[in-house]
């Protein structure tokens, strides 16, 4: 698949979004030590304000179920549950946690009366609520841990975010999968190289723009808000999203196109924060 690739023509479209998300996540770092490269950035400070966190009507801890070793689907997750510093726990990192996500795989788990059966991880226990599907989790999550607009505010907005979250899922982060297994999901890359390599030429050639414009279109528009948060003026899980994808991107090395190398918009979100911090 790389053999399509030029990497003189790497766009900086998810290196600039990647580090401004991180300069206003510094906690983030110590995961995600991709923005180090570029160290100039690492100051900056951010202008809006973070939402603010809501605690949870249950008065038990979240309860994340995925596959240990591996960040996928479940990452989303995690981020959210980190940024809000939600009190949760991680099947990732207790002793039986793969047995547990095996349970539910295999069907081995009893249903209940309120709870329909979960297909595949990541899931999300709360209570005696039991849901599965990232972007269903992340809509749970939201209004919980303050990473949507207040519905006292913007009631609609939730599904604004959602709609931003699922875009980002579809176009970058399933198209992108589907590149490495085109054939069959259950097949490995070497078996269906050939194929995957017609479809990576296709996807950079004709859908990635097709994304990063979408993107650069949301973060002009007036609904965006100030600042560099996709919605509203202020960090949605939208934004840990695209955030997540784009550092998938930038990890597996998938080349942008050079028309949408420094994208306007993403420009001045980088710009804007250090003058106001210097005329203050």
């Amino acid at each position: 698949m790389l053999k399509y690739l030029d990497y003189s023509r790497v766009s900086n479209v998810f290196i600039l979004y990647c580090t401004l998300f991180c300069s206003r996540n510094p906690s983030l770092s110590s995961r995600f030590r991709y923005y180090t490269r570029f160290p100039s950035l690492h100051n900056l400070t951010m202008s809006s304000k973070a939402a603010k966190r809501q605690r949870s009507s249950k008065d038990v801890p979240f309860h994340l179920i995925y596959w240990p070793g591996i960040p996928g689907r479940g990452e989303h997750v995690r981020l959210a549950l980190e940024e809000a510093g939600a009190d949760y726990t991680d099947a990732a990192h207790t002793k039986d946690g793969l047995k547990e996500v095996l349970s539910y795989v295999q069907a081995k788990v009893a249903c209940d009366d309120a709870n329909v059966p979960v297909l595949a991880p990541p899931i999300l226990k709360h209570g005696d609520l039991l849901i599965s599907q990232t972007p269903n989790i992340l809509l749970y999550l939201g209004p919980r841990l303050g990473l949507v607009p207040s519905a006292d505010e913007d009631e609609d907005g939730i599904y604004r975010v959602n709609s931003l979250a699922l875009t980002a899922l579809d176009g970058l982060s399933n198209e992108v999968h589907d590149c490495h297994h085109p054939i069959a999901t259950g097949s490995y890359y070497e078996d269906q190289k050939e194929e995957s390599m017609k479809k990576a030429a296709d996807y950079v050639k004709n859908r990635l723009p097709r994304f990063l414009g979408y993107f650069e279109r949301v973060l002009q528009s007036t609904a965006s808000g100030d600042g560099p948060w996709l919605y509203g003026g202020q960090l949605s899980y939208a934004d840990l999203v695209l955030f997540q994808v784009c550092h998938f991107l930038g990890r597996k090395r998938i080349a942008m196109l050079a028309g949408s190398a420094l994208i306007p918009t993403l420009s001045s979100a980088w710009t804007a924060p250090n003058t106001n911090s210097q005329k203050q």
